[in-house]
């Protein structure tokens, strides 16, 4: 008699424990479908904490030799982006303008070049012709407008950077607030430990900003300096597009040589060449002299690691998705060096 309770027990305990699988296993997958149904939603989101994780920096920053309160650290950190961006546009847009109408002018005569070299060649105008047939048939279009997401039109582009300032300003007004919301979803006995996980996730993201800002700040001068020494026109605007695609390691370089490539093209290939040598060696001195740098003080990616990411990422997510696939990383290396290595293993880790 005592055998078959037992028996009896262990079947419920079976059952109870497939049934509770059975349901993690659904929310697992609804959760999932959720945020794909979401998920530019869910990358804007991310990108306000972005951009709020930056303010925050500045705040900190200032607080540091300013006895004022955050919300007057904050405003005077906003009036003064607002004043840089605002001198900026007023000297730099006339020229930026002008030399952009010349870009438009200058891409198609090196596309025409560029397209007349292959056709001399048996597999470059089979690659010719394939790529035209793609384009009339609308479905390089497609493909364009479904990675570029809700920025692939001006208003999406326009509201969308609306909305990651404004949610970016809300976080960075009190931090405190949305940290501890998220605390007070765990166990009590996990609030002090994932207190500290926030804050190592929050001072890993301000330096790997501060690396970001410092690289393109070297690449947009090394990019001028060498297009300038070049004598290839148009040098301030690429060196400014080198220089903001270069947010966005491995693959925002290889972008940014493209256009500077064609102009280069427009006045001879020995021109065009010079200007992937000078790109080449551009992008081995920030990534083997200025990346290595500011890693001593930011977490270190592995970049067969980030590349694999950044093309996960993009094949989920598209342009945002490459465009967030580094801070992603990031948070994933400061969660994994410290709730699995240091809590689950005992190893000792260093973190920014």
């Amino acid at each position: 008699m005592r055998g078959s309770e037992a028996i009896g027990a262990d079947r419920s305990c079976s059952f109870a424990r497939i049934l509770l699988l059975a349901v993690t296993l659904g929310g697992l997958i609804l959760a999932i479908s959720l945020l794909i149904a979401a998920k530019d939603v869910v990358l804007l989101a991310m990108l306000a904490v972005l951009f709020a994780v930056m303010l925050d920096g500045g705040v900190r920053f200032l607080r540091t030799y300013l006895p004022i309160a955050r919300w007057g650290a904050l405003l005077l950190l906003w009036l003064a982006l607002m004043a840089l961006v605002a001198s900026g546009s007023l000297l730099l847009a006339p020229q930026v303008m002008t030399d952009m109408e010349a870009l438009r002018e200058r891409i198609p005569q090196a596309l025409a070049q560029l397209d007349n070299t292959l056709q001399r060649i048996d597999w470059g105008h089979e690659a010719v012709d394939q790529l035209s047939a793609l384009q009339e048939s609308g479905t390089l279009h497609q493909t364009a407008r479904r990675f570029l997401g809700f920025f692939s039109s001006v208003l999406g582009a326009v509201t969308g950077t609306l909305v990651m300032i404004v949610l970016g300003l809300f976080i960075a007004s009190e931090p405190r607030v949305y940290e501890q919301g998220a605390l007070r979803l765990l166990l009590p006995r996990w609030r002090a430990r994932a207190a500290d996980v926030f804050e190592a996730i929050g001072r890993a993201l301000r330096w790997w900003l501060l690396g970001r800002f410092v690289s393109m700040a070297v690449v947009f001068v090394l990019t001028w300096i060498g297009l300038l020494l070049l004598g290839l026109p148009l040098a301030f605007l690429l060196a400014l597009i080198a220089g903001l695609l270069s947010f966005v390691p491995t693959f925002g370089p290889l972008l940014s040589a493209v256009p500077a490539i064609l102009v280069g093209l427009s006045t001879g290939p020995e021109q065009a060449l010079w200007v992937a040598f000078l790109y080449l060696g551009i992008q081995l001195v920030e990534s083997y002299g200025v990346t290595p740098f500011i890693e001593r003080r930011a977490v270190r990616l592995p970049p067969a690691v980030l590349l694999i990411f950044q093309l996960v990422m993009g094949v989920l997510a598209g342009a945002l998705g490459v465009l967030l696939a580094t801070p992603v990383l990031v948070v994933l290396m400061v969660l994994t060096s410290m709730l699995y290595l240091e809590d689950r293993l005992g190893e000792a880790v260093e973190l920014p």
